[in-house]
């Protein structure tokens, strides 16, 4: 190892002194609020270390990093880089965004919901301003003469960008993991670790905050009766360890967030049984998720637990309610 290296990673307290002063005058270990009080409660957006959303399909992981993305722009003013090729192509993630920030507007004009021509003015600047698409349905391996895209090209294709862009992004969106391209060929679990190794290098050396998401495998189900006595089938909230590729993710994962879609006869039971959160739901078409906090690094950037939020079918967005059921949702300011 040369001189260079080796004083670069061997530090003493005096090293960072500054650094560490700074931490105890703003207390800098916890991230950037989310937006909801409940979830701050149990997670925070922390540059340099990757949020990791799991759950099974349709539960709702983009649908949160997504929410996350807006909240932290309004919130914020971050700029982000989206990947999410089962969300669409470029074109369909935009059209989908603005819809969110228009209260569920259409953006088509057609539509007896179509928003205003001022509107839809305004939102193509915001958005111009606070969001780039990597569009891989557009030809990736045109642009990059057959590149992988897996985490190392990914995090290589971005510094370039940002280089010619001459701004930086906050943000990185992954959704899924299962959409890159992984070399398998030294085994599953090495080429998932190696991978997950390249997301938390790149995350730090830049100080990204990247919302990586990923599925999780066929969970355990079991029966319960309802309150008329017949008998239903549900599965649980998954375990961190049944993500796909649950192991890795166990060990290399620092948020490590589940969500998850309850079943409406729990939600009926728990309602029945005092539970306003669960009445609200009940009574709002069973639009609850619950996000399970199963890991919680590095130490106090959050805390293990259950948080709730709420769907809004018309807006397409997440709000959370206080103690005595009062909806609480922050939508864009003048548009």
């Amino acid at each position: 190892m040369n001189q260079e290296i080796h004083d670069k990673i061997l530090k003493g307290a005096f090293d960072l002194r500054d650094e560490l002063y700074m931490n105890r005058k703003v207390g800098k270990l916890r991230g950037a609020t989310t937006g909801f009080a409940k979830a701050d409660e149990y997670i925070s957006l922390k540059k340099g270390y990757p949020l990791m959303l799991g759950g099974v399909g349709g539960a709702g992981k983009s649908e949160f990093a997504f929410e996350l993305i807006i909240q932290s722009i309004l919130n914020h003013k971050w700029r982000w880089l989206i990947l999410s090729p089962e969300t669409g192509n470029a074109i369909e993630i935009y059209t989908y965004l603005i819809s969110k920030m228009n209260d569920g507007k259409e953006i088509f004009l057609p539509s007896d919901y179509a928003m205003k021509d001022e509107s839809f003015s305004k939102m193509l600047h915001f958005l111009q301003k606070h969001i780039k698409v990597l569009d891989v349905q557009d030809g990736w391996d045109d642009v990059f003469s057959g590149i992988d895209l897996n985490l190392k090209n990914f995090f290589s294709y971005i510094e370039k960008a940002e280089t010619q862009m001459k701004a930086k992004f906050d943000g990185i969106l992954v959704d899924p993991f299962n959409e890159l391209d992984i070399d398998l060929d030294g085994g599953i679990m090495r080429s998932v670790k190696d991978e997950l190794k390249v997301l938390l290098r790149y995350t730090k050396k830049h100080n990204y905050l990247t919302i990586l998401t990923n599925h999780a495998n066929d969970v355990r189900t079991f029966q319960q009766k309802d309150d008329n006595g017949l008998w239903y089938r549900y599965s649980p909230p998954a375990k961190k360890e049944e993500w796909a590729y649950g192991q890795q993710f166990g060990r290399k994962g620092y948020q490590m967030i589940t969500v998850y879609e309850m079943h409406p006869k729990v939600i009926e039971q728990m309602a029945h049984a005092g539970d306003f959160e669960m009445q609200h739901a009940l009574d709002n078409e069973f639009n609850v998720r619950e996000f399970h906090v199963q890991k919680s690094k590095p130490a106090g950037v959050g805390k293990r637990g259950v948080f709730r939020l709420f769907w809004d079918w018309k807006k397409k967005r997440f709000y959370e309610i206080d103690n005595i059921g009062i909806k609480k949702q922050i939508n864009f300011p003048s548009l």
